[in-house]
């Protein structure tokens, strides 16, 4: 089958024409005259159309394809499988653009044959994607270089593609057969051929950037020139226009200050002619009050004489009087002294005769003189009547 490019192993489904014999230890034999590989084509053929299918009703097919084209590659994802000629060729441009700090790459390889193909190329996009979440990928690319045809075969598995589909990172795919478009292909963001056209395809996509981006910033450098030396004649103009406008101003304000000086000079003038007035009315007023308060002074001491001649003549007259006044209580004090001294004297004399001894003599009984001992008042009364 080297026609086709396929290899015979477990699985593939053949027709074969074969020209039986009999074979004396193996009885009825025969002998693969040729092979007809267009039922293993039509079987791979049958299988892409029914994953197409599943994965359009599920609405998923486009969903990747449809996801906006990386517009630049700074950090991408590539899966490849060990050792293989197309990925050291890949890898080789690769490293130019990430010694040069324009792209990284992150390598995660994984087989493209075997039994195993599928698990490996779903865990390689796993890792991948669980890269994304902490670091965010441009995009993750699945190259394969040249070989048997029967490899491409192993890539189109349901589960891979599905994850192909449902990825929100752009895939892009360069599995090195120009003539053999996959489903692969078909649902992928990017296809190309080979992957020396996927690093071409990301290097002239980084070269481009850098000629828009300098392209752009000589642009906008010019467009920043022109816009400068407009907006310096705007300024010139605008300064020019402020400029009249303000000698305009100046002059308009230099009228009103001259006529505001004019007004406030005649004003100013009427102003201190009045004041003049008031000063001299002020004055006159003044001159009045100092004669008023010499004719007040001279009221004053007068009135103040009058009144010290007044006290002297009053206080003289008091102390006379209190002189007299004196006088009085000492003779009124005198004789009142004299006359109670008689009366005293008088008393004892009669106190004296009123004696028990004395009173006996006379013929009085103790009785009669206790009682005028008890009422010494009855004695007073007999005696002063």
């Amino acid at each position: 089958m080297q026609q086709n490019g396929l290899e015979l192993q477990e699985g593939l489904l053949i027709n074969v024409k074969i020209k039986p014999k009999f074979h004396q230890r193996y009885h009825v034999c025969g002998d693969v005259v040729d092979i007809d590989p267009a039922a293993t084509l039509g079987e791979f053929a049958i299988l892409q159309r029914q994953i197409r299918e599943n994965l359009k009703k599920e609405g998923i097919y486009a969903k990747n394809k449809s996801l906006p084209k990386p517009f630049d590659y700074c950090r991408v994802a590539v899966i490849h499988p060990p050792n293989a000629s197309g990925y050291h060729d890949f890898k080789k441009d690769a490293d130019i653009l990430q010694k040069l700090d324009l792209c990284n790459f992150m390598y995660f390889p994984s087989s493209f044959e075997g039994i195993n193909t599928e698990n490996e190329i779903l865990s390689a996009l796993n890792s991948a994607l669980d890269y994304h979440h902490s670091n965010p990928l441009d995009a993750i690319i699945i190259i394969r270089g040249g070989g048997a045809r029967q490899g491409l075969l192993n890539l189109i598995k349901e589960s891979i593609l599905r994850k192909i589909c449902l990825s929100q990172v752009p895939i892009i795919v360069g599995l090195g057969h120009a003539d053999d478009k996959l489903l692969l292909d078909e649902v992928a963001n990017i296809s190309l051929d080979t992957p020396s056209k996927v690093i071409s395809h990301i290097r002239n996509t980084i070269q481009k950037n850098a000629r828009d981006a300098l392209f752009a910033f000589n642009e906008i450098g010019k467009v920043g020139a022109h816009i400068l030396r407009n907006t310096e004649k705007q300024i010139n103009n605008v300064f020019a226009f402020i400029a009249s406008q303000s000698k305009l101003e100046i002059n308009k304000k230099d009228k009103k200050i001259d006529a505001y000086k004019y007004t406030i000079s005649s004003d100013s003038k009427m102003m201190l002619f009045r004041l003049q007035n008031k000063l001299l009315f002020i004055g006159q007023q003044l001159s009045n009050t100092k004669k008023i308060i010499n004719n007040l002074e001279q009221k004053v001491l007068f009135n103040a004489n009058q009144i010290c001649a007044l006290s002297k003549s009053t206080l003289l007259k008091i102390h006379h009087s209190l002189d007299i006044f004196y006088q009085d209580i000492k003779n009124l004090t005198e004789k009142a002294t004299k006359n109670y001294t008689t009366t005293l004297t008088h008393l004892s004399e009669l106190v004296e005769s009123f004696n028990p001894e004395s009173v006996l003599r006379r013929g009085f009984s103790l009785s009669v003189a206790a009682c005028f001992h008890k009422h010494p008042g009855l004695i007073s009364r007999a005696i002063f009547g």
